[in-house]
This record gives structure tokens, C-alpha cells and sequence, in this order.
């Protein structure tokens, strides 16, 4: 019974490690969606198994802070943490979904810039997460978080810059639609990946 009341800083930094680790494998197997279209829907298998690894991981989560009295930082910010860390798998998984969906044969050269971009920012909060437990690297996780925010603004400039291209040049409606969810599913995932750096930030900065 005692067990309970004890802090259990190790389960979850494990826990959200794991997390982050599934959310960059997401972002991994999205890129090879990209890069091999006629496959699409084993990728897009592989990728929505990775996704359900990472609700079970999040559940594993929630479970824990149910059962722990003391907690590493506060109960709060541990379920803001991991419901914005699940989410960014879940908005990659969705991103994938859309290009099965539509049975894309060809995609511009733009979306897979956003989807090397995506990697570099799931890469990022992995390092961020993983620096979390340690306040002697508050200022690294800081730059980390900082970068993944950037790299969203860049992306933002990415798609704004092909819708509008796409406005002037597709004369196609269907396509139009079509091209016009597909980048706006990869804004989703960029907002949810830097959503999730604000809370990792916020966290160091409350806890240093």
C-alpha cells in the first residue's frame, strides 16, 4: 500500500520517452508513405499500429498518475504532457489516412519537404522529453522546444505558399479539394507537434 504514496520519477520519464519515440517513428513511416505511393496502405498500416502503441502508451500513462500520489511535477501538466504528445501521433496518422483516402498516385515535391520537416520536429521533442528529468539542461530543452516552433512557422510559409500556387494553377475542384486537405492535415500535425513543445517548455521553466 505504501508503494503508491512513494515518488516514481523513473515511470514516467520512461513512459513519456516511449512516447516520443513512437510519435518519430510515426513521423519515419509517414516520410516512406511519401516516397512509396503505390504502398500506401501498408504504410499507412504501419503507421496506425505505431499510433495504437502510443494510445496504449498514453493509457499506461493516465493509469500510473491514477495510482501515484507523488508525482515527478505537478498531475496536471503530466496529463497536459501526455495528451499533447498522443496527439501529434494521432494527427500523423490522420495525415496518412487522408493521402490513402484520396488515392494519391502523385503528390507535389512540397509534401515531402513538410514530411522531412515533420521528422525533424518529432525529432526534436524526442530530445526535448528526454532532457525533461534533468534541470541542468533547462536551457537545451528550452532551445529544442524553440526550434520545433520555428519549424512549424516554416512549414506554415510552405503551405501557404502552395495553396496559393495551387489556387492559381489546378484547374480541377476535385483535385483542388483534395491537395487543399492534404496540406492542411500536415498544418495540423505541425500545430500539434509545437503544442506539444509549449508544454515541455512551460514544464522546465516552472520546474528549474
Amino acid at each position: 500500500m505504501l508503494k503508491q504514496f512513494l515518488p516514481k520519477r523513473d515511470i514516467f520519464f520512461t513512459l513519456f520517452q516511449k512516447l516520443v519515440e513512437k510519435n518519430h517513428l510515426g513521423s519515419e513511416n509517414l516520410v516512406k508513405l511519401l516516397e512509396d505511393l503505390k504502398n500506401a496502405k501498408h504504410h499507412v498500416q504501419q503507421i496506425s499500429i505505431i499510433e495504437k502503441e502510443g494510445d496504449n502508451i498514453t493509457r499506461h500513462i493516465f493509469d500510473e498518475l491514477h495510482k501515484t500520489f507523488v508525482t515527478p511535477f505537478d498531475r496536471e501538466d503530466i496529463h497536459r504532457l501526455a495528451t499533447q504528445l498522443d496527439d501529434v501521433l494521432d494527427q500523423i496518422n490522420r495525415a496518412a489516412r487522408r493521402i490513402l483516402l484520396y488515392e494519391m498516385t502523385d503528390l507535389p515535391d512540397e509534401i515531402l519537404t513538410l514530411g522531412n520537416l515533420v521528422i525533424q520536429s518529432t525529432q526534436l521533442l524526442n530530445k526535448a522529453v528526454s532532457a525533461l528529468e534533468h534541470p541542468s539542461k533547462a536551457k537545451m530543452v528550452i532551445h529544442l522546444c524553440d526550434s520545433v516552433h520555428e519549424l512549424e512557422e516554416q512549414a506554415d510559409r510552405i503551405i501557404s505558399t502552395s495553396m496559393s500556387s495551387l489556387f492559381s494553377l489546378e484547374s480541377d475542384f476535385k483535385s483542388f479539394l483534395k491537395m487543399k486537405e492534404i496540406y492542411e492535415g500536415f498544418q495540423t500535425v505541425f500545430k500539434s507537434c509545437k503544442n506539444a513543445a509549449i508544454v515541455v517548455k512551460s514544464i522546465m521553466l516552472e520546474y528549474v
